[in-house]
């Protein structure tokens, strides 16, 4: 995906005037435009916190992963309650999953952010 092109190419340690201007462009090129399109789509197929039917899917893991990227990278500017409910919705839903709580809560999931945030620089 291109937003995975970009992150390889342009996070990791860079002059604060150089990142600010990469991080601009990835939440201006890439990820407004992705927000968009999902919200959308998820409140065209009524907000029920899944893309398909009424069972978590890959695309609702998907995004789950994404919301916690693009919140990295701008707080809630893009991503909250209030401006996407039906996104929203989905990373809620995800985060009930009881196997998804205990991930959450274990060592290795705490090791594993913090090592992809250090690896982004941001």
């Amino acid at each position: 995906a291109a937003w995975m092109v970009y992150l390889h190419t342009y996070c990791g340690p860079k002059p604060p005037a150089v990142k600010a201007e990469i991080k601009e462009r990835i939440i201006n090129t890439i990820f407004t435009p992705w927000v968009k399109n999902h919200e959308k789509h998820l409140a065209d197929a009524g907000s029920n916190g899944h893309y398909v039917g009424n069972k978590a899917t890959l695309a609702d893991f998907r995004t789950h992963n994404l919301i916690s990227l693009v919140q990295g990278f701008s707080g809630e500017d893009l991503i909250s309650a209030s401006k996407t409910p039906a996104l929203w919705k989905v990373k809620t839903t995800i985060d009930e999953i009881p196997g998804v709580i205990a991930w959450k809560e274990s060592e290795d999931f705490k090791t594993f952010a913090q090592r992809n945030f250090a690896i982004l620089d941001y």
